[in-house]
C-alpha cells in the first residue's frame, strides 16, 4: 500500500491525505510529459459527476476500497489520450481537499483548454494560408518569383503570433512539443550526416526564397528550415534535396536558417541574441534531426565555423547544452 494512505481504520477518504494528492499530482505532471499533441477536449462533465459520486459512496463503504477505486480511475483514464486528461484534472479538481491541489488542477484545466483552441485557431490559419498560396501559384507565371500580396503577408503574421503563443504554452503544461517532426517528410532519399545552422535577417521565408531565385540564381529557398523571430519553424525546400547554404558544400546536409535579432558584428562574430523562443525552438529541431538521422552532436555546425566567406556567430553558444563546446 502507496506511503500515506489512509488505513482501512481510517474514515477519511483518501484524498484527504496530503501525501495521496502529492503521489497523484505527481502521476499526472509525468503523464504530462508524454510527448502527444495536445487535442480536442471536453468537458464530460456529467461523467465526472458519476465519478465523483461514486468516489463518495465508496468512501462510506470502506477506506481500502476507495483508495483502490481512486487509483483505478486515475489510472486508466491517464492511460488515454485526448480529452480524457482534462476529464482527470476536472475530476482531481473536484474530489480533492486541499486548496493547492486542486488550484493547481484547474489551473491545468484551463491551460490546456487554451492550448487545444488555439491548435484549432492554428490549423484554420494554416489552411487559410496553403489556399492564398496556391492562389497565388495559379496567379504567377512559371519561372517567375511569387507576386506581392499583402493579404497574405498580414495573415502569415497572424499565423506566426499563434504559433508562438501556442509553443509557450507547450512548455507550460510540460509536453514535449508540437513542432513538426522530420519523419513528416518521408523517405529523403540521400545520406544525411551533418546540421548547418546559418544567420538570416528575415522572418518571411518567402521573402528570403524570392531574393535568393531572383538575386542569387537558386531554384528554391537555400535551407530547409527557417526559425523566426518569434521562434515559429517555418518548412523551406524540401528535406529530400540538398541545401544551399555552403558554396559547393551542402550533400549530405540539413540546412536551417535563424532569424539573428541583433545581428552586431563583433570581432569578426556575429552576436545574435536569440529570443528563449527561438533557443527552445531551435534545441527541438536539432534534437529531433539528430535522432531520426542518427547525426552526433560533433556534425552540428555554425555555418561561419566551416566556411571562410562567411562569419561565425553566437548561435552554437547560446545551444551550448544541446551542441556541447561549439569550438570544435
Amino acid at each position: 500500500m502507496p506511503n500515506g494512505v489512509a488505513k482501512k481504520s481510517d474514515p477519511k477518504p483518501v484524498w484527504h491525505n496530503p501525501k495521496w494528492v502529492t503521489a497523484i499530482v505527481g502521476v499526472i505532471g509525468a503523464f504530462l510529459t508524454v510527448p502527444e499533441v495536445v487535442s480536442d477536449y471536453l468537458s464530460k462533465q456529467q461523467d465526472i459527476e458519476l465519478a465523483v459520486e461514486k468516489t463518495r459512496e465508496q468512501s462510506l463503504k470502506n477506506a481500502n476500497d476507495n483508495q483502490s477505486l481512486e487509483f483505478s480511475i486515475v489510472n486508466n483514464t491517464l492511460a488515454q489520450q485526448g480529452a480524457e486528461r482534462v476529464f482527470v484534472l476536472r475530476y482531481l479538481a473536484r474530489t480533492l481537499d486541499d486548496e493547492d491541489a486542486k488550484l493547481w488542477a484547474n489551473e491545468e484545466v484551463v491551460r490546456l483548454e487554451k492550448l487545444a483552441q488555439l491548435e484549432a485557431n492554428l490549423t484554420t490559419k494554416t489552411n487559410e494560408i496553403s489556399a492564398a498560396l496556391q492562389e497565388l501559384a495559379r496567379d504567377t507565371p512559371t519561372g517567375e518569383p511569387p507576386l506581392e500580396n499583402p493579404a497574405l503577408d498580414i495573415l502569415r503574421q497572424e499565423l506566426d503570433t499563434q504559433k508562438a503563443e501556442l509553443q509557450r504554452l507547450v512548455r507550460e503544461a510540460g509536453i514535449s512539443s508540437i513542432l513538426p517532426s522530420p519523419t513528416q517528410y518521408g523517405d529523403t532519399g540521400r545520406e544525411i550526416n551533418r546540421i548547418i545552422i546559418a544567420p538570416v535577417q528575415s522572418d518571411n521565408i518567402l521573402n528570403i526564397k524570392k531574393f535568393q531565385i531572383s538575386s542569387l540564381g537558386f531554384s528554391d529557398v537555400g535551407a530547409h528550415f527557417l526559425i523566426t523571430s518569434q521562434g515559429t519553424i517555418e518548412n523551406g525546400r524540401s528535406i529530400s534535396k540538398a541545401p544551399a547554404v555552403l558554396s559547393g558544400s551542402n550533400e549530405n546536409t540539413i540546412g536551417i536558417y535563424i532569424n539573428c535579432p541583433l545581428w552586431e558584428e563583433l570581432a569578426g562574430t556575429i552576436k545574435c541574441d536569440l529570443s528563449n523562443d527561438q533557443i527552445f525552438s531551435l534545441r527541438k529541431l536539432i534534437s529531433d534531426l539528430m535522432a531520426e538521422f542518427g547525426i552526433p552532436i560533433e556534425r552540428v555546425f555554425d555555418r561561419g565555423q566551416i566556411s571562410n566567406r562567411h562569419l561565425r556567430t553566437t548561435i552554437l553558444e547560446e545551444l551550448s547544452s544541446i551542441t556541447g563546446d561549439s569550438s570544435q
